[in-house]
């Protein structure tokens, strides 16, 4: 898995600091989820606090989105990959 060093290389063009947008990075085949602290900061936590799963994932998206995010999920563990994203 990656460092969130590297998740904010590959998510931002901008300078880590300049990045208000949250990224995570999730392994698809384990489920292990690893957010940058600006995700902690705008789901309303501080590292610590709360364990990242795709379940806290689900819980703070539209319910009418959930389902498109499990098909995107349930692609990724069949293709054994992971996915690094943004979240705004």
């Amino acid at each position: 898995m990656s460092t969130l060093e590297s998740m904010f290389t590959y998510s931002s063009a901008l300078e880590p600091s300049a990045c208000t947008a949250g990224t995570f990075l999730m392994d698809a085949v384990t489920g292990v989820v690893v957010w940058s602290d600006a995700l902690y900061r705008i789901h309303g936590y501080q590292r610590g606090e709360v364990v990242p799963t795709v379940e806290l994932v689900l819980a703070h998206k539209h319910p009418g989105d959930r389902a498109k995010i499990r098909e995107l999920q349930a692609g990724l563990v069949e293709a054994g990959g992971t996915s690094p994203a943004t979240t705004a």
